[in-house]
């Protein structure tokens, strides 16, 4: 948007970045468990910049991304998901997160469900979504990082003001981080 200042994470860093920590593991199939289709209707360009890198990136690598059936927030069926997951020729290693923490949850239930843990028979990496958000195990993540966001967003303004400083255009964005909690682990050694 040019009419405006741009403080964000590098998404298409991010996306890149989840497909080499699963790479580097040994995944080379995984399943993206995509987002609510109203983000990407809508063009939530964060929902946009990881998968496109996602893809992009696994492409590079000669790694197989399976993506998950499309799916409403308020309709997500997760024991289809599982199914979805377990009837791949190629079985995904690992399974990707772009959804929220309650798709997350009942997709982690359903896993649980039909014999599957976490990271014994499957790893689980997520990305985009708010640090911290409860999940019934410890999952790695890429979280957004609203309060480091928003104190560089209000840096960049006050300073703006300050200096007198048109910023229309501006985009700042911060590297991704990734905080390993054990739900991602090699292929083979568990």
């Amino acid at each position: 948007h040019e009419g405006c200042a741009c403080v964000d994470i590098d998404f298409a860093t991010a996306g890149r970045m989840a497909v080499d920590c699963l790479y580097s593991k040994g995944h080379r199939s995984a399943m993206f468990l995509r987002d609510n289709e109203t983000d990407y209707d809508r063009g939530s360009g964060y929902v946009l910049l990881f998968r496109k890198a996602l893809l992009e990136r696994a492409e590079e690598l000669g790694m197989t991304i399976h993506e998950s059936s499309k799916h409403r927030d308020d309709r997500f069926d997760a024991a289809e998901f599982v199914r979805e997951l377990r009837s791949l020729d190629e079985r995904p290693t690992a399974i990707v997160n772009q959804a929220n923490a309650n798709v997350l949850k009942l997709v982690l239930q359903q896993l649980q469900a039909s014999g599957l843990r976490v990271p014994d028979d499957i790893s689980v990496l997520c990305g985009t979504y708010f640090e911290g958000e409860l999940m019934p195990q410890p999952i790695t993540e890429m979280p957004v990082m609203p309060q480091e966001l928003c104190s560089k967003a209000v840096d960049l303004l006050v300073d703006a003001i300050d200096e007198h400083r048109d910023i229309k255009g501006l985009v700042e964005l911060s590297a991704p981080v990734m905080h390993s909690r054990g739900s991602v682990t090699k292929v083979g050694d568990v």
